[in-house]
């Protein structure tokens, strides 16, 4: 169960568990193809995130390529930036 004012409400759970199974795309090199968890398009690092805005949107991702994409991200510096790295 999420805590009080956590977005990853029942919705969120019901949207994520939709799209397991459904083909990672991340498509980082070496995917195995199958997303086992999600991730945020565009990553919540690169943009001001508002919970209901529509900013951005829920793609099935494999967890390899999520850590992949968590690890070059996490290296960036500065003003959060609009451009595609997935």
């Amino acid at each position: 169960m999420p805590r009080a004012g956590s977005p990853y409400s029942g919705s969120y759970a019901r949207r994520r568990a939709a799209l397991i199974g459904r083909p990672c795309s991340l498509r980082l090199p070496g995917c195995t193809g199958v997303a086992d968890s999600a991730d945020h398009r565009p990553p919540l690092r690169l943009h001001a995130h508002v919970q209901g805005s529509g900013c951005c949107e829920l793609v099935p991702a494999c967890l390899r390529c999520q850590k992949s994409q968590g690890g070059r991200l996490s290296r960036r510096r500065g003003r959060l930036v609009t451009s595609r790295v997935w």
